[in-house]
């Protein structure tokens, strides 16, 4: 994320009947960032028609006329953080990011499926390893040395 550019990404969920719910969270490397989630609501004209990633949103050519825009969502800082929310179809989302104070990496996780519980697979279990500490962006281990170190003899 370079500093000091807004960047946005789009996206539009699955059409569905019925309300979709959805999670975004966006885990900052090392300095605080500031980042919305924004809804576009489309007319009615757009239903059933297909947004092309080249179509910017309310440009006169583009077969997506927004009716409204709002913001559901504003973080500022440099701690992980989660937006909630739910979507019907038609609905078009922007995320946008900026970074103020120096180039940085922003990890972001969308999904649909809520009933995942975390974000990436846990570390698998092992007695010989022993997770001392959990930091914002790391994490501590320790184990036991090997057999082969504790029986070399030094000539």
């Amino acid at each position: 994320l370079p500093k000091d550019m807004l960047k946005s990404f789009y996206c539009i969920l699955e059409p569905s009947s019925i309300p979709i719910p959805f999670t975004i969270t966006v885990t900052p490397c090392d300095v605080p960032i500031e980042w919305s989630v924004l809804h576009y609501t489309a007319s009615q004209a757009f239903q059933g028609k297909t947004y092309e990633s080249n179509d910017q949103p309310g440009a006169s050519n583009s077969p997506l006329n927004l009716k409204t825009v709002s913001t559901l969502f504003h973080y500022q800082g440099n701690s992980v953080e989660t937006y909630v929310g739910m979507s019907s179809y038609p609905d078009l989302f922007m995320l946008e990011f900026l970074s103020t104070e120096r180039d940085t990496h922003i990890t972001v996780y969308f999904t649909t499926d809520t009933t995942l519980g975390h974000l990436f697979p846990e570390l698998p279990l092992d007695p010989r390893i022993d997770v001392i500490g959990i930091g914002h962006a790391t994490i501590t281990l320790t184990w036991k040395p090997s057999p082969s170190i504790l029986y070399h003899k030094v000539n």
